[in-house]
C-alpha cells in the first residue's frame, strides 16, 4: 500500500496537509482534501480533482494561472483527465513568458503540440504530443509517472481568482479549436524560445522541466528531446518569486492581459520531495542512453530573494522560527534580491610560472643580468630568465637548476623528434626507390611478354605454309603415277 501511494505522507495528516499548504503557497481561502485513487468522491459543483503529482512536479499553484485555465477551456477537458505532462509543458511555458520576456498562448502551445484525448473508458490520461521530437518548447520531461498517480486532491473554494472556472467532468476536445494556422500564432516568440538554450541539465536538454519549475524529478527516465551541448547554455537572470499576498479592501479593476490582483503567479521556492518523503534520490537516466547519470544537484544560481527585514543579527533566531505557520504572520515583506558572492577560501589561482620583477629583486643573488630561459617568453614586458623562480621556494639555485633541467629536457625532446624526422624521410626514400624499381620491372617483363607473342604468331604462320606446300607435292606425284603407263 506504501509502494502505490508515494506521495500520501505529504498530505494524509493534518500536521503534513499544512506543511504541504505552506511549502506549496496555497492560500487560506483554498481547501484542500486528500483522497486515494480508490474511494474518490462525487464533485460538488464548485469542486475540481487534481493529482498530488501535478502540483509537486507540474507546477500548479492555487489559484490557478489564467494559461492554464485557457488552455483547460480550449481543449474542453478537466484537470484529474490530463497527464501530468501537460501541466509540466504549460506551467514551463508559464516560466519562459517571464523569463525570456515572450507571450506564448495556448495558441501556441497547440501550434507545437498535439492534443491526445483516448477517452473516459481508457485508463490513459490525455496528453500532448510534440509534432516534431525536435522541436519542443519544455523538455525533460519523465516516460512515466507511474506509481504517483494513485494520490489526489479535491479542491473547492476561490481556486480561480474569480476568472471564468473549468469543468470538473470529462469533456471531449472540439476539433475546430485545436486547429491552429501558423497565420494566427507568434511565430516571432516561438523562434525565440526554441533558439534559447537556457536551463540546461545534465543530459543536455535546454529548457528543462525541473529547473524551469524548481523540483528534484522522481522519475528518472525522460522523453527524448532536443539536446544542446552544456558549453551553450545561456545564462538568464532568476525569477523573482512571488507570494500569495492578502486580499485587498479596495477593489483594483485588472487588465484582462495581466496577472489579477492577489495570485500566485510564480512557481515556489525549489521543494526536494525525496527530503520531504524521507527517501534516497535516486539516479536519473535519459532514453537515448548517455551512460551512468551522476546524482542530480540543484541548479546554480547567482542570486537569491532575501527578505529586507531579515537583519545579520537576527539569522540564527529566524532559521529557529521558520517552522511556524504562515499564518501567524500579519503582513509578507517584500522580496528583493540581493547579489551574493561566494568566497572560496585557498582555492585562489596563484601563477608559478614567473614572479613580478619586484619580488625577484628582494631574492638574494637575483640579477638582471641573468641568463635568458626562454627569448620568446616574457612576464609584465621582461624576459623569462633562469633567475625566476618556478616553485614555492626561495632557493633561486634550485630553482635555476629546475628551469635548466626543463630546458634540458624540452632539448631532448626536439632532437627525438627530429631524428624521428630524418627516420621518417629516409623510410619514405627507400620505399619510393622500391616502387619505381618494381615499375621498371613491370615495364620490362611486359617488353618481353609483347615480343614473345609476336614471334609465336610468325612461327604459327610458317608452319601452315610449310604444310601447304606439302601437300601440293604429294598430289602430283600421285597424279602423275596415273598418267603414266605401266
Amino acid at each position: 500500500m506504501a509502494g502505490a501511494h508515494r506521495l500520501a505522507r505529504l498530505v494524509d495528516s493534518d500536521e503534513n496537509m499544512e506543511s504541504f499548504r505552506r511549502r506549496y503557497l496555497v492560500p487560506d481561502d483554498v481547501r484542500l482534501r486528500y483522497y486515494s485513487i480508490k474511494n474518490l468522491p462525487v464533485l460538488n459543483g464548485d469542486e475540481i480533482l487534481i493529482s498530488v503529482m501535478s502540483i509537486v512536479e507540474g507546477g500548479v499553484r492555487f489559484p490557478l494561472h489564467p494559461l492554464l485555465l485557457d488552455f483547460i477551456r480550449t481543449v474542453n477537458a478537466c484537470l484529474d483527465q490530463l497527464s501530468v505532462n501537460v501541466f509540466r509543458i504549460v506551467m514551463g511555458v508559464v516560466a519562459l513568458n517571464r523569463l525570456l520576456k515572450t507571450n506564448l498562448t495556448t495558441k501556441e502551445i497547440l501550434n507545437i503540440y498535439s492534443y491526445i484525448c483516448p477517452g473516459p473508458e481508457l485508463e490513459t490520461s490525455c496528453s500532448l504530443k510534440a509534432k516534431n521530437v525536435n522541436v519542443k518548447l519544455v523538455t525533460a520531461l519523465p516516460s512515466s509517472n507511474k506509481g504517483f498517480d494513485n494520490d489526489w486532491l479535491v479542491v473547492s473554494g476561490d481556486w480561480s481568482a474569480g476568472k471564468p472556472r473549468c469543468r470538473n467532468s470529462f469533456g471531449r476536445p472540439v476539433p475546430s479549436r485545436l486547429n491552429i494556422p501558423s497565420s494566427v500564432v507568434n511565430l516571432e516568440d516561438i523562434r525565440k524560445v526554441l533558439s534559447s538554450n537556457i536551463y540546461v541539465d545534465r543530459f543536455g536538454q535546454p529548457r528543462a522541466a525541473p529547473l524551469l519549475l524548481g523540483y528534484q524529478p522522481l522519475v528518472g527516465n525522460f522523453l527524448e528531446g532536443p539536446t544542446v551541448p552544456r558549453s551553450q547554455e545561456t545564462p538568464v537572470e532568476p525569477m523573482v518569486l512571488y507570494v500569495a499576498q492578502p486580499a485587498s479592501a479596495v477593489q483594483v479593476v485588472d487588465h484582462p492581459d495581466f496577472i489579477p490582483t492577489g495570485a500566485v503567479s510564480e512557481m515556489a521556492p525549489p521543494i526536494d520531495v525525496f527530503e520531504i518523503i524521507g527517501k534516497k534520490q535516486k539516479a536519473a537516466s535519459s532514453s537515448r542512453g548517455k551512460g551512468k547519470a551522476r546524482p542530480a544537484g540543484p541548479p546554480r544560481r547567482s542570486r537569491r530573494g532575501i527578505l529586507e527585514t531579515i537583519a545579520p543579527d537576527q539569522q540564527k533566531s529566524g532559521e529557529e522560527s521558520s517552522s511556524a505557520p504562515v499564518a501567524e504572520h500579519n503582513e509578507i515583506p517584500p522580496i528583493v534580491e540581493e547579489v551574493v558572492t561566494e568566497q572560496v577560501e585557498d582555492l585562489v589561482l596563484r601563477s608559478k610560472r614567473a614572479r613580478v620583477k619586484l619580488e625577484q629583486a628582494d631574492l638574494p643573488g637575483a640579477s638582471s643580468s641573468a641568463e635568458v630561459w626562454a627569448p620568446k617568453m616574457a612576464v609584465a614586458g621582461d624576459l623569462v630568465t633562469i633567475a625566476h623562480t618556478v616553485f614555492e621556494t626561495t632557493d633561486v639555485e634550485f630553482s635555476a637548476r629546475a628551469a635548466q633541467g626543463v630546458h634540458a629536457v624540452e632539448a631532448r625532446i626536439s632532437g627525438l623528434h627530429q631524428s624521428m624526422k630524418e627516420k621518417e624521410a629516409e623510410h619514405e626514400k627507400a620505399l619510393s626507390d622500391v616502387m619505381t624499381n618494381a615499375a621498371n620491372n613491370y615495364g620490362t617483363l611486359e617488353k618481353q611478354l609483347f615480343e614473345t607473342t609476336n614471334l609465336m604468331k610468325d612461327v604459327e604462320e610458317k608452319g601452315k605454309g610449310q604444310d601447304l606446300m606439302g601437300s601440293g607435292f604429294d598430289a602430283i606425284e600421285r597424279l602423275t603415277r596415273i598418267l603414266t603407263p605401266p
